[in-house]
């Protein structure tokens, strides 16, 4: 079965069900908005999935954290963007967690501390495009986002706590495009998000059989790094598609400490 049997194997066998389930659950500015055509109005619909690795540790390659993400993007005149994005994540990083005894350590370092712990929500994002600029060797984008999430593992259901963020994202990008052949275009792209975070937990104390809960938020700082390979093919690559054009992007990317490796596969409507 050659690529373009699977595509279409892909698109007649989605159910009307499931197609409308992506599009109203797609909800991050893909990196393959900065392909669309000189003055062109386009919408992206995709799924995203980044898996920890390690490259240099001494523990497993393929670490047990995820991150999948179903994300709706529209692209007005090339160079502005809005998009929605649901995201579920999981942090696991370690192989044992031999000090954790029903308590949630809710430090800085949550994420590498605790074990399972999950984190969805939905973000939404405006992002503005750069391009063709003759000071400037490459394009850019410049985007804001904000969002929020819930997080969840066995220690928070137990002890019945709530834990979620509240968050927002400067993100700058520089990217180009390459035409490969006549069926396809590269676009690479580098990005940084600078990520500011409000975590917020209730925090519960007893004395004397005297239960009390207060509220405690922390702010914290990230710099999350990206580096994608987006590849857009032309309309007409695939039959079946008609003017719909398939994108499949490969990603490496740093974030919260981590490395991931991962993949979105999308489709651009051209309108």
């Amino acid at each position: 079965m050659n690529f373009e049997s699977i595509i279409r194997f892909v698109i007649y066998n989605m159910k009307a069900k499931q197609l409308l389930s992506v599009i109203f659950l797609s909800t991050s500015l893909l990196a393959q908005g900065h392909m669309v055509s000189s003055n062109q109005n386009a919408v992206i619909v995709s799924f995203g999935y980044d898996r920890s690795v390690d490259f240099f540790g001494e523990g497993k390659f393929l670490r047990d954290s995820y991150n999948n993400s179903l994300n709706l993007s529209y692209i007005y005149n090339e160079f502005l963007g809005f998009d929605l994005s649901y995201g579920y994540s999981l942090f696991n990083r370690k192989d044992s967690y031999s000090d954790v005894e029903n308590t949630f350590d809710f430090s800085d370092n949550f994420r590498e501390n605790n074990p399972d712990v999950s984190d969805k929500g939905f973000s939404f994002g405006v992002t503005y495009h750069l391009e063709n600029n003759e000071k400037m060797p490459i394009d850019m984008s410049f985007g804001l986002r904000y969002g929020n999430g819930d997080y969840n593992n066995d220690i928070l259901d137990a002890t019945n706590q709530d834990f979620y963020r509240k968050y927002y994202a400067l993100e700058v990008a520089g990217y180009t495009t390459i035409e490969a052949n006549a069926n396809f275009n590269v676009g690479p792209i580098f990005k940084l998000s600078f990520v500011n975070e409000k975590n917020i937990h209730d925090e519960i104390t007893i004395v004397e059989e005297i239960v009390t809960t207060d509220t405690v938020s922390k702010n914290n700082n990230h710099v999350n790094i990206r580096v994608g390979f987006p590849i857009l093919f032309d309309e007409g690559a695939f039959q079946n598609l008609g003017e719909t054009q398939f994108i499949v992007e490969p990603i490496l990317s740093n974030a919260f400490g981590e490395t991931y490796f991962g993949i979105n596969i999308g489709f651009l409507f051209n309108n």
